[in-house]
């Protein structure tokens, strides 16, 4: 068992290497997006990401979920697998240059077209080479192509923004550049051309099966999508342009707990794999479960404490007013963590129906309370609906799981850290300065005891190291 540890621990100090400076650099850059980017042009830009989040599992059949799957296992031929990824990606695109020209009079963004059109295209070529490179469990290569992204996207925004002033154009370019540059990256370090094969001798067996598991997770994707975008065009619908941008740079400040999802995830969906349904393998899952709920929990409850701060900080002129928001979405963010943990029972297990499944229903819950609670409370409403909506994902997984995986997990303990931090929400919300703000800092020193044991391990591995050296 100590293998699988040190396993997770080496991929998750690579992927910490090269995503969490990167994305903290990114984070930092928020200022400069809220300084020289009006709310409807940070709107619109934030449109056209999350139209292509949408796009792309339906137009690539979410292969870049089968595409790491299907490297992972030993015995698969890995250039079938990237060769019909590929294949995919390209059929995707060319219904895309057919239909959309008809779609774009209706978005909001018609005439940025063939910028939409570019950054679909590295957005998912980036995707699938990086999905790829992971699962050749390349974890250094793949971490190294995630700091060059995020840190060539930093420096064109610095000369679109700052110094070319070119606005919301400037913006996107720097986008599209900062996803090709990995992509480029990985193409040349992996020497990726070695891995296309003729279409016509791609193993149909196999060819069968990548469908049979990547089709049921294209619904899911969307319902992902449904669950993180879809309140902005219903809030674009009934409140405008304006609202629409406050509330997506919101999503800024709960973005550092994705950090940790997103570190931790890129490591875990390969030692997830590994003896998968075993005893031991339970164990494992239970432990680490265990840890990631706690470190997630005392980062979450320390980001709502400091989140006028924070946003005081990153957040110009009237971009200030999206704190409220933010502060409720952090505490959505760490609900939607646990329930995608959860959810790699079902992945692991190849039982991807299931995934599909329960995101529908979050995915339900989230659009209904959207047109319900948008259009007579904003972003607020928006915000809410999210968190419910990841909730329920949560509870119905937790619960489902269990058929096929049944590992230990401390109701009791996480419903009280759950309430705790529900509560210190509404306290920071109701912005009543210092009384708000105390009340905050006793709820957040009692979910930091709860959760000690992993401030305990963290202090312990750190006495480790400085006595070894």
């Amino acid at each position: 068992m100590n293998e699988q540890y040190k396993k997770l621990g080496k991929n998750t100090m690579w992927m910490a290497i090269g995503n969490f400076a990167s994305k903290l650099l990114s984070f930092f850059m928020v200022p400069l997006y809220t300084s020289y980017l009006t709310t409807a042009d940070y709107g619109v830009s934030d449109l056209i990401t999350i139209t292509v989040s949408l796009l792309s599992p339906f137009l690539t059949l979410a292969t870049s979920e089968g595409i790491i799957r299907f490297t992972l296992e030993k015995d698969s031929d890995k250039k079938d697998v990237f060769s019909f990824s590929i294949f995919i990606g390209v059929i995707g695109f060319c219904l895309l240059l057919t239909f959309s020209p008809i779609l774009a009079p209706y978005t909001s963004f018609e005439q940025y077209y063939p910028l939409f059109l570019l950054y679909y295209v590295v957005s998912v070529l980036c995707l699938l080479f990086q999905q790829f490179v992971k699962g050749l469990d390349h974890v250094r290569t793949y971490a190294i192509s995630g700091f060059l992204g995020t840190a060539g996207t930093i420096i064109f925004n610095i000369v679109f923004l700052v110094f070319l002033n070119a606005g919301i154009e400037g913006y996107l370019y720097s986008m599209i550049l900062g996803l090709a540059i990995p992509a480029m990256y990985l193409f040349i370090r992996e020497h990726l051309y070695r891995y296309f094969k003729n279409i016509l001798k791609v193993n149909r067996i196999f060819e069968k099966k990548f469908l049979l598991y990547c089709l049921p997770l294209v619904p899911n994707q969307i319902c992902w999508w449904i669950n993180n975008s879809s309140d902005k065009y219903i809030m674009n619908f009934y409140w405008g342009l304006s609202l629409t941008g406050v509330y997506s740079v919101s999503y800024k400040i709960p973005s550092i707990l994705n950090v940790i999802s997103t570190i931790f995830f890129s490591s875990w969906q390969i030692s997830a794999i590994d003896d998968f349904g075993s005893k031991k393998s339970k164990n494992f899952f239970a432990n680490v479960y265990e840890m990631y709920f706690e470190l997630y929990t005392i980062v979450a409850s320390f980001l709502i404490l400091l989140i006028k701060v924070a946003a005081k900080i990153l957040f110009a002129k009237d971009f200030f007013n999206a704190w409220p928001y933010a502060a409720i979405l952090v505490l959505a963010s760490m609900i939607q963590a646990m329930g995608t943990f959860v959810g790699t029972v079902y992945t692991t297990s190849m039982k991807s129906k299931m995934i599909l499944y329960t995101t529908l229903l979050a995915a339900g819950v989230n659009t209904g309370l959207n047109f319900v609670l948008i259009p007579n409370y904003g972003a607020y409403g928006a915000a809410i609906a999210t968190t419910i909506g990841y909730l329920a994902l949560l509870i119905v997984r937790i619960f489902d799981s269990r058929r096929i995986f049944v590992f230990k997990i401390n109701y009791f303990r996480h419903f009280i850290v759950y309430t705790l931090l529900l509560v210190e929400v509404i306290c920071i919300c109701l912005n009543k300065g210092i009384t708000s703000f105390a009340f905050s800092s006793i709820l957040f020193l009692i979910v930091a005891f709860l959760n000690k044991q992993i401030v305990i391990k963290g202090i312990c591995f750190l006495k480790n190291k400085v006595k070894s050296r």
